[in-house]
């Protein structure tokens, strides 16, 4: 029978040394607060978005409250499939095993998919 915790917490995430997370959407709100709390606990974060500039500032915050996490960023479009493609092979190119991955993404429903892009209708 599985363990169901009521009221989850920050304090419940598991110690992971050396786990790799990707976390969406994480230079503000709950991706972001997802990227500090893993991160507090030994995770190491690729934090996802598409500005790096609110990259920069996120990783900052982090590197105050805790200097010794390992917190990198990526920019990406999740609207753009060459974005998501050339992440992609960057993340092939490392070799890095990706432990766990969480899409914290904002969007204008309804949206449409194609090849190149996706686009609100």
């Amino acid at each position: 029978m599985q363990n169901k915790i009521k009221n989850w917490t920050a304090a419940n995430i598991p110690q992971k040394k050396d786990g790799l997370a990707m976390i969406t959407g994480s230079t503000e709100g709950f991706g972001y607060e997802d990227a500090l709390a893993l991160s507090s606990v030994g995770w190491n974060i690729i934090m996802m978005g598409r500005t790096s500039q609110k990259g920069a500032q996120a990783i900052a915050k982090i590197f105050q409250i805790n200097p010794k996490v390992k917190v990198s960023f990526e920019k990406i479009d999740l609207a753009d499939l060459s974005s998501i493609k050339s992440c992609a092979s960057k993340m092939i190119e490392k070799g890095e095993a990706i432990n766990l991955l969480i899409n914290k993404i904002g969007s204008k429903l309804p949206m449409r998919l194609s090849y190149s892009s996706a686009q609100t209708i």
